[in-house]
């Protein structure tokens, strides 16, 4: 399921517009230590996922981390299962050889 999840993700990344509410470029210990880890194509990429009900997924903008959803990821579990991930290159998602 992860796989499938995770491969939905970035399959979307192109129809999806975001918006950014945070220019941290590092990750909050707290929030980043919630977060889970999955390997796709050379990268552990990690990703915050919390609720239950229909999937919604969070995609941060360039130069920016999942981190930018933190004040809304807690309203919206409420009635979604929340996926914020941090993209190639950005917040805790790196190359496994890096």
């Amino acid at each position: 399921m992860k796989k499938f999840t995770l491969a939905a993700i970035f399959l979307l990344l192109p129809l999806v517009s975001v918006g950014c509410t945070s220019t941290t470029t590092t990750p909050a210990p707290e929030f980043a230590s919630r977060m889970e880890r999955v390997s796709l194509e050379g990268y552990d990429v990690a990703y915050l996922k919390k609720g239950n009900g229909p999937h919604l997924v969070m995609l941060h903008g360039g130069g920016t981390w999942s981190y930018t959803w933190h004040k809304n990821i807690d309203a919206l579990a409420k009635h979604y299962t929340v996926i914020a991930v941090d993209m190639f290159g950005h917040g805790a998602t790196r190359k496994q050889n890096d």
